[in-house]
């Protein structure tokens, strides 16, 4: 059972929730935690702080052909490159007439997390030019794209490997989860909100003695 308000006061929000998990980014659940005077929150703010991530330029590709590396496969890690991975959108489960569909094949392209860090501040058309050139040298071709989109995810890669999934302070009765307490996969933020649940959901929430047990209501604070 997971309860949401749109507005409350502190004092309105300890008898509406049991809980309160974060799903955000490190710095902002210890900047929140700060700013809230939850600073004492020790084990949440110390591991936030301590587990930077890094920025990744991503850019979206339509192409009217597949060059030769992308054709039969689903992605390739790229090496020596400022390129770190590039998949086509068609071969995911579900996707399979993409293709069909837009007119085009789909390809998605990262950049490696040290070389998006050097280019956070420079224009999306001069880190796109450089994306593509570096594409044209993995693929080996000279790829013209019908479209081009660019996205900063400024919070991306982890530094640190945590593997713990969650931080819980019992005592303030908060939770932080995200794929930076638990690898930067996919799977990575499944495992977190997996383990974090089966937290919640062991939570004691009888009420002055009562034995009846209930679930705990929880307000999910994410980005």
């Amino acid at each position: 059972s997971c309860s949401s308000s749109s507005s409350s006061s502190p004092e309105e929000s300890d008898n509406l929730f049991d809980l309160v998990v974060l799903a955000l980014a490190p710095a902002q659940t210890a900047l929140l935690l700060n700013q809230s005077g939850h600073d004492e929150a020790l084990d949440i703010v110390r591991v936030a702080q301590n587990s930077p991530l890094q920025a990744c330029f991503a850019a979206m590709l339509l192409l009217d052909t597949l060059p030769p590396l992308l054709t039969d496969v689903g992605g390739v890690f790229v090496q020596n490159s400022i390129l770190s991975w590039i998949s086509v959108d068609e071969t995911k489960p579900g996707r399979e007439r993409e293709a069909e569909k837009r007119g085009g094949h789909t390809v998605l392209v990262h950049a490696s997390p040290a070389w998006s860090e050097t280019k956070v501040e420079e224009s999306s058309d001069d880190v796109l030019r450089e994306m593509l050139a570096a594409l044209n040298v993995a693929c080996a071709t000279d790829i013209k794209p019908l479209q081009a989109t660019i996205v900063l995810w400024k919070d991306a890669f982890p530094t640190v490997d945590n593997q713990q999934h969650f931080v819980a302070d019992p005592q303030r009765r908060l939770v932080a989860i995200g794929d930076w307490l638990s690898g930067n996969k996919v799977q990575g933020a499944w495992k977190s909100g997996f383990e974090a649940a089966k937290y919640v959901f062991k939570y004691d929430c009888d009420v002055e003695g009562n034995s009846n047990r209930r679930r705990p209501k929880v307000k999910l604070l994410q980005e």
